[in-house]
């Protein structure tokens, strides 16, 4: 019974003792995270430059063109 109890703590401290990462896949899991703030940072605004767009346009409706 005991030997249940002490498996679970044992494989944790296990799968903990092997999380190290390399250097390289340090530093690729660090350009990943910097792509990513980098592709939010784009995204917002993108975002609120098509938001000031679609303001603009519903603002000032396009008017017809007269032609002769």
């Amino acid at each position: 019974m005991r030997c249940l109890t002490l498996a679970p703590l044992l494989l944790a401290l296990a799968a903990l003792g092997g999380c190290g990462r390399t250097a390289e896949e340090q530093l690729a899991y660090q350009h990943a995270e910097e792509q990513y703030q980098f592709n939010m940072r784009q995204s917002e605004r993108y975002r609120q430059t098509a938001d000031e767009n679609s303001d603009q346009d519903s603002q000032n409706p396009p008017q017809e063109s007269r032609r002769q």
